[in-house]
């Protein structure tokens, strides 16, 4: 009995899931555009293939102190309108000066058109009109209707003034004397979207369904597309006859919604478009360097976890429905055209997109805002942004500018790490760099605890990383430009080997006696059983 115990103890353990091996080198890689979207970017685009360079330069054009900027429209001089939350004012920015051009008695200002008249339509809510104001600044009541809330507007080319409502999902046609038609009577609580082609179709967004309608020039009435979103943000007509679609909240959801733009100084419509999203994060083993380089072969981006909270959709004029872009964190705001491409405002983290037909995008800029709310183009081509939380009135620059900053998410090593090497890919144009940091600490969050950021690393074939040995690593790189020219970062790859851990015996198990374990079957053909290979031993007969 003992000697069968004796034998059979070493092979339960054996058995056991011990942990023996001696910690191997791990390799953290940043690479792809989902990694690098993770971290933190000021003055940097990303692309979907993953190459992080300079982003456009951005100055702030005005800044009217309010928390939300809802719309902007920009006159055939260059001046810019721009429609605010909470007090209801319309602001006048010209020659880099702004100031208060109308104050509405309502206290959300949510849309703004130019008319072939020469005056500024302001759409107002809650309980709004429609104001006709002269360039004095003088202005007089255009269309008052029933419905709560006015949320877009749009003029034809005979002059006429479409006004989209809630919470009566209707659309008035109002002649240039100020004669309204209801045109659609739609069984939506909202419609929020509006524009126009270039053959007088009118084109509707809704919520809380996600219904695109097309209205004709003889105002017949056609749904062109039930999406399975909730709600209809922006519309934008293509040169090629296709429209573009900016969609939230995926339907099919059971966790109660959240509104899907900033928060308004009064309460949001009884059937508001909300949107909910649970994001998951994974992480996946990352096989080690290989080459020369040290730098392990691109991998595809996984695509992003959870229901998508918003999207860009293009419907073809076959009525083909392509998606663009999606996104389970971002929503999208505001569109605009720009030549080949979608320029597309997002929230909450305040990012510019372009976005093309064939699908590649770019993040163009990041703002230190929550929301992109609106987009307007100046005579010239330029884009104009309007931000929310805080309200301000950006312009887009033509060049790069130079000088921009990625920071990492933290990389937690589990245990604590000793590190290694860190290397990255990148394109040099001349008189350009790119400055390479590292930190480390104890807790997940940084904090005064941590290492201070190492100085720049400058051998990107591998330095060593100079941090004390922690549990959690940062990584910081500063792309710096000259004369337009920017930097191509394509990827980061840090080493670290985590300290051994005691093993740690987790069961033992004792079989009953006359059990025995049988080898895999050896060469020779020949069963072995295990505790037997000795031969008879003293207490065998």
């Amino acid at each position: 009995m003992s000697r069968r115990l004796a034998l059979l103890l070493p092979i339960a353990l054996l058995a056991s899931p011990l942990a023996l091996r001696a910690a191997q080198p791990q390799f953290w890689r940043i690479e792809g555009a989902r990694d690098f979207l993770e971290g933190e970017v000021q003055g940097l685009s990303i692309d979907s293939e993953g190459r992080v360079r300079l982003a456009p330069a951005s100055r702030v054009l005005h800044d009217p102190e309010v928390p939300t900027v809802w719309c902007v429209a920009a006159d055939p001089k260059g001046a810019l309108y721009v429609g605010t939350g909470n007090d209801g004012k319309v602001f006048k920015v010209d020659g880099g000066k702004g100031s208060l051009f109308f104050d509405a008695p309502e206290l959300e200002v949510h849309a703004l058109a130019l008319g072939p008249d020469g005056r500024l339509y302001v759409a107002t809510s809650p309980d709004g009109k429609v104001y006709a104001v002269d360039a004095s600044g003088q202005s007089s009541t255009f269309f008052d209707p029933t419905e709560k809330y006015i949320w877009a507007l749009a003029f034809d080319k005979s002059g006429n003034l479409f006004v989209a409502t809630g919470a009566e999902g209707r659309i008035y046609r109002v002649d240039p004397k100020g004669k309204a038609q209801p045109i659609l009577t739609s069984p939506e609580t909202h419609i929020l979207s509006l524009s126009l082609d270039d053959k007088g179709n009118l084109y509707a967004g809704s919520a809380p369904e996600g219904i695109v309608y097309r209205l004709d020039a003889t105002l017949k009435v056609f749904v062109l597309f039930d999406s399975p979103y909730r709600e209809i943000k922006a519309l934008e007509t293509g040169a090629d006859g296709s429209l573009y679609v900016a969609a939230v909240d995926a339907k099919g959801k059971e966790e109660a919604p959240r509104p899907s733009g900033p928060t308004p100084a009064t309460a949001p419509p009884s059937a508001a478009p909300v949107a909910e999203v649970t994001v998951t994060e994974a992480f996946s083993a990352v096989p080690p360097p290989t080459g020369a380089s040290g730098i392990a072969p691109r991998t595809t981006d996984p695509p992003a976890s959870g229901p998508p909270r918003g999207a860009l959709l293009r419907i073809l004029p076959t009525g083909e429905v392509d998606t663009l872009w999606a996104s389970s964190e971002e929503i999208p705001h505001s569109l605009l055209r720009a030549a080949d491409r979608i320029l597309l405002g997002t929230g909450n983290k305040g990012k510019l997109y372009q976005v093309r037909d064939d699908r590649t995008w770019s993040m163009v800029t990041v703002l230190p805002a929550e929301q992109v709310t609106a987009l307007a183009r100046r005579p010239g081509g330029a884009a104009v942004l309007a931000t929310s939380n805080p309200g301000k009135l950006h312009l887009l620059e033509a060049v790069s500018g130079t000088r921009g900053t990625f920071t990492s998410k933290v990389k937690d090593a589990e245990t604590v790490s000793v590190w290694g090497r860190l290397r990255w890919e990148v394109d040099l144009p001349a008189g350009t760099e790119v400055q390479m940091q590292t930190r480390s600490g104890n807790t997940g969050s940084p904090d005064s605890t941590w290492n201070d950021w190492s100085a720049p690393y400058t051998h990107r074939e591998g330095d060593p990383i100079a941090n004390e040995r922690a549990r959690f690593l940062q990584i910081k790189a500063t792309l710096v430009g000259k004369e337009g020219a920017s930097p191509l970062l394509d990827s980061v790859s840090a080493a670290y080997l985590q300290r051994n851990l005691r093993p740690q015996v987790q069961s033992i198990t004792v079989h009953a006696p006359g059990e025995v374990f049988q080898k895999p079957i050896s060469i020779s053909g020949e069963t072995e059983i295990l505790g037997l290979e000795g031969g008879p031993g003293p207490d065998r007969a």
